[in-house]
């Protein structure tokens, strides 16, 4: 088999203004290539990432410290809201609470708690369309902040299957797992929330965790409570 020079430059992650490249130039067949190098580099990048991660505010004990106060405080103010929208869901449909398992900060899998909307009739479309304008169906997630599995702001919380199957075919994508997800988060409020393009999520997630401050916290949260009318 006839070997030749290659080259890859392929970008990872996002690190405060600077774009962290890694060049690998071997002698090899182009198939070892494709098999081997996507997973050297993705490691190589997380544990850049990781190297650093002391000096990032998503990982700071004053980011937890705001989420455990702020959370608490909120859970206490819409308790009414939440009981009377789950004794209203239980009336109409049976079911009041729905739990998924989720991928969290450093990979960790939790349970997310959430409204169920789901179980509801078409002639309650009405009640859906309202608690979820409002974001009623994930007040909840307030019991996942307060425990330490989420944060007010951050990345959406990942399916499990999500992690391993985009880890090595999207760039950036691992940089959410140094931050616990958020009830929103920059992504969510640019529209990317969801799968409606995880590279592009993702995007906003690398950029959040390598950059967020307090100050983008507590924009972001304006942004949640008080959004923009059109």
């Amino acid at each position: 088999m006839q070997k030749r020079d290659c080259a890859l430059h392929i970008g990872v992650y996002n690190f405060r203004n600077e774009q962290i490249y890694f060049n690998f130039k071997i002698l090899t067949a182009t198939t070892m290539i494709t098999s081997l190098i996507p997973q050297q580099i993705v490691a190589f990048g997380e544990r850049t990432l990781k190297s650093k991660s002391d000096r990032l505010w998503v990982t700071g004990k004053t980011k937890r410290s705001m989420d455990l106060i702020a959370g608490t405080a909120l859970l206490a103010v819409t308790a009414p809201v939440q009981l009377l929208a789950m004794a209203a869901l239980k009336t109409f449909s049976g079911r009041c609470l729905k739990t998924e398992k989720k991928t969290g900060q450093g990979c960790r899998v939790f349970t997310q708690f959430e409204l169920d909307v789901d179980a509801l009739s078409p002639r309650m479309l009405g009640l859906k369309l309202f608690l979820m304008r409002w974001g009623i169906t994930e007040l909840p997630q307030l019991v996942n902040v307060i425990r330490g599995e989420m944060s007010l702001v951050g990345p959406e919380a990942a399916p499990c299957n999500e992690g391993e199957r985009y880890r090595y075919e999207i760039p950036n994508y691992g940089a959410r797992n140094f931050a616990r997800p958020g009830m929103t988060g920059a992504a969510q409020q640019a529209g990317w929330g969801g799968r409606r393009d995880i590279r592009k999520r993702a995007a906003h997630d690398a950029r959040y965790v390598s950059k967020a401050t307090v100050k983008d916290d507590l924009r972001l949260l304006k942004s949640a409570v008080l959004p923009k009318r059109a």
